[in-house]
């Protein structure tokens, strides 16, 4: 092939690339940043950015993040009559408990999982189960397995460990994420924690199940070590995990999430400062927490996302979630139904919303050491009836 021609070739494969691209915007509003994406994933991601925009009166996802108890995994009988005060509580009592009040004719269509944190680290009542701190990546596959199968939404984060320390996510003493990159001193040990990670998603990807992948989350605050870094070094880190990710391991089971952390402190940086880009995101989010009260119809505490025009202008054309919402501080219990009307009031385009799990924290000096996030465990009468929310009985067949 002459230099011309295979000029002209390249210049034809681009003019196609370009035509599909723009047909795929055309249609979605904005187009999948991989390409490659599968047909359950783009219909799934077309649907999310469809939300809200036909006026629609449900137009919200709302769901629940937990893990499955360790009995389920291990294929024994769950005794909820044995239930030892734990670090994490589990789908078998925010996810399932909730529908039984609806004598399971009805389901929350959003589901939560995490390849990171799903076991306790701790028993506070000083009797560990058999595979206590015991985390497994699988466990998150098996969960995203069985929601998944049924028709649920899953969204995924990641509390990975620190690399260099092996410590919990959130230690922060030692960080160095351009040592994780190409060339650097810890590229091999990353390299093991991603391949971990792909072969777990993978196993999804052969199930035809898409993941909602969010990983590095709340970046902006001061809370985990990803965070602990420049921006540079941190986008450096996303891009490098979507280009192993989708053209490495070929994942195209993978809607690609951002959320930083709400601006409610001094210690939140601006939602833009570790923004990838347009061409490695494909959602845009926050995570808040609010005690929200409304009283008589007088909002008392509101849902407040702080700097939320500049949340939106972000990436205007994406779709918007909260990847994690609701109650801050307060343990007597907050409604869940207060929470949704702040949010079809104040931010309509907000999509999709998360209820985080609840724990306990043996050194709280309150009598109440519960931290209560989930949806079942504060007021949520009726919530599954709230005129935002789409069911998953309510979702299309992807």
């Amino acid at each position: 092939m002459t230099k011309f021609s295979s000029t002209c070739c390249n210049l034809a494969i681009s003019f196609v690339v370009t035509a599909v691209a723009f047909a795929m915007t055309s249609k979605l509003g904005v187009a999948q940043v991989n390409p490659n994406a599968n047909e359950r994933t783009k219909k799934i991601y077309q649907y999310i950015g469809e939300l809200g925009k036909k006026g629609q009166e449900n137009y919200l996802l709302l769901g629940q993040h937990a893990s499955s108890r360790l009995e389920v995994y291990q294929g024994l009988e769950v005794d909820r009559s044995n239930d030892w005060l734990s670090w994490i509580t589990y789908f078998d009592e925010l996810y399932w408990d909730l529908s039984n009040e609806y004598q399971g004719k009805s389901h929350l269509a959003l589901v939560g999982v995490d390849f990171g944190i799903n076991q306790p680290i701790e028993d506070p009542t000083g009797n560990p189960p058999i595979a206590n701190s015991n985390s497994k990546a699988s466990y998150a596959t098996f969960d995203a397995e069985k929601f998944g199968g049924t028709g649920c939404i899953v969204t995924a984060s990641w509390h990975v460990n620190n690399p260099w320390t092996e410590n919990g996510c959130t230690d922060r003493t030692k960080v160095d994420l351009k040592s994780l990159l190409p060339g650097g001193t810890s590229r091999r040990k990353w390299l093991g924690k991603l391949e971990m990670i792909a072969t777990e998603l993978q196993k999804l990807q052969g199930k035809d199940l898409t993941i909602l992948w969010r990983p590095f989350h709340e970046m902006n605050a001061d809370f985990f070590w990803w965070g602990k870094a420049t921006p540079e070094d941190y986008k450096a880190l996303w891009i490098d995990m979507y280009h192993f990710f989708t053209r490495e391991k070929r994942l195209n089971n993978l809607i690609w999430v951002y959320t930083p952390y709400n601006m409610d402190g001094e210690n939140r940086l601006p939602y833009k400062t570790y923004y990838p880009g347009d061409r490695y995101v494909d959602i845009v989010g926050v995570d808040v927490y609010d005690d929200v009260s409304i009283v008589e119809g007088i909002v008392k505490n509101p849902l407040e996302i702080r700097k939320y025009e500049t949340l939106r202008a972000l990436a205007p054309s994406k779709p918007l979630i909260c990847g994690e919402i609701g109650p801050n501080e307060v343990k007597e219990g907050s409604n869940w139904n207060d929470i949704l009307d702040e949010l079809k009031s104040k931010y309509p385009e907000v999509v999709m919303a998360l209820a985080w799990n609840d724990w306990f924290n043996d050194a709280d000096k309150d009598t109440n050491k519960w931290t209560y996030k989930s949806i079942y465990k504060n007021k949520h009468v009726g919530v599954l009836n709230h005129p935002s929310v789409v069911t998953l009985e309510e979702l299309p067949k992807f």
